[in-house]
């Protein structure tokens, strides 16, 4: 029986900020739903719509003023087109990655936002047949016995959308109810919030997992949303785990082979053992509290402590107190380089409506960063606000100590 609209609708009330609306039913949105999960909430006005599996219309076709290479915008219908590749003479429709209907950036304004071209995930017999060319035999095996790495590119395509749609919204919208994202690990002890801020790769995922082991209450361990009254809002999403979290936190195998039974179970510890970092890259990624039993996402924290991490070429780790304003602009460029500097994380289509209309693009993102970065000034005034010096060789949880040794001045 075909599911009526209804049945492919589901919603998300991000802290009552933000309301997003998925439209689907299929292994993509399924991921996005698992990331969205603590926001499910009954239907509402959604201010972000996904629509996935669909174009606008069947009569549908890219069309309008280019901008970039592989952008288009219609002035007419404010609809950006962005497409997988450059584009040529000849206009591709199935090269359509996204169509946006209205500007991600003006608050209050809703948008809508197809996804028409969804990864299919790789059947057994498919992965059996890869795997043995390549000379994987037990991961051909495993094909065979569940193929647990069939929904990669499924989960490559949902975790993009959520990282070049969905946090670039909370980046532009969020500001405007005197909220902003933090890129961050957070956890939470007596109501009471602990940051560690910073650029990708410092470990912020080794020490949310720590956290949670520790039984403290988790936040989130990339982002979180911080308010101008200093609250820690979660934002758990999904966990990327990597082959050095295996060997730090081993009981993990155990909880990566749930699902798995027989030889399979058997064949999947094996490869998570010999090769635990190409295997963690085609796993699916986790909700936090199915990797540890009795996770806590509590509604809310105040902010106490803000550890402003960063590695260098440091001769030994060291801590040193300083001014709320320092993290502030330092965490407000983070957040600058990560949803609008980033390449990986979007394309052109966040500021082509702004070049396709004679808009000024720098001047709209100023006006903003000043804001993000006031709300987050405002957020940590009363926390204590630590730099933590790492070496790049050094583990991160000698942050740990570095923490416990800032608590004791």
């Amino acid at each position: 029986m075909e599911s009526t609209k209804s049945d492919r609708e589901r919603s998300y009330d991000i802290h009552g900020a933000v309301s997003i609306k998925l439209v689907g039913r299929d292994p993509v949105s399924n991921i996005i739903d698992k990331t969205l999960s603590l926001f499910r909430s009954a239907p509402g006005v959604p201010d972000l719509t996904l629509v996935l599996g669909e174009y606008p219309s069947q009569e549908w076709k890219p069309t309008g003023t280019l901008v970039g290479d592989r952008i288009l915008y219609d002035i007419n219908s404010r609809t950006t087109t962005d497409l997988r590749t450059k584009v040529t003479e000849k206009l591709e429709k199935s090269e359509t990655e996204y169509v946006l209907a209205g500007d991600l950036r003006i608050p209050g304004e809703p948008v809508t936002v197809y996804v028409p071209n969804l990864r299919k995930p790789v059947t057994p017999g498919r992965s059996f047949r890869h795997n043995l060319r390549r000379g994987h035999l037990r991961r051909a095996l495993l094909a065979e016995t569940g193929n647990p790495f069939g929904m990669q590119q499924v989960a490559h395509q949902a975790e993009r959308i959520t990282e070049a749609v969905i946090e670039p919204f909370l980046f532009y919208r969020l500001p405007a109810k005197e909220l902003s994202l933090i890129h961050a690990t957070a956890f939470c002890s007596m109501g009471k919030a602990t940051l560690f801020a910073g650029s990708a790769n410092i470990g912020k995922s080794t020490l949310a997992l720590q956290f949670v082991k520790e039984n403290r209450a988790f936040l989130g361990d990339t982002l979180v949303i911080l308010s101008e009254k200093g609250e820690v809002l979660p934002y758990p999403g999904l966990v990327k785990l990597h082959g050095g979290h295996l060997a730090a936190f081993p009981e993990l195998r155990d909880r990566l082979v749930r699902g798995t039974s027989g030889i399979g179970a058997s064949l999947l510890r094996g490869e998570l053992s010999s090769s635990p970092g190409d295997a963690i890259e085609l796993l699916p990624q986790h909700e936090m509290t199915e990797l540890f039993d009795d996770v806590t996402v509590p509604k809310h924290c105040e902010v106490e402590k803000v550890f402003l991490v960063r590695r260098g070429s440091f001769s030994d780790a060291k801590s040193e107190e300083v001014e709320a304003e320092t993290v502030a602009r330092a965490l407000s460029v983070d957040m600058f380089w990560e949803i609008e500097a980033a390449p990986w994380r979007n394309g052109q289509f966040v500021y082509s409506p702004s070049a396709a209309t004679g808009r000024d693009f720098a001047q709209e993102s100023m006006e903003l960063h000043a804001k993000i970065r006031e709300i987050i000034r405002k957020g940590i005034t009363g926390a204590k606000c630590h730099r933590l010096s790492l070496p790049i060789e050094a583990p991160v949880t000698r942050a740990l100590s570095l923490m416990a040794l800032s608590q004791g001045r």
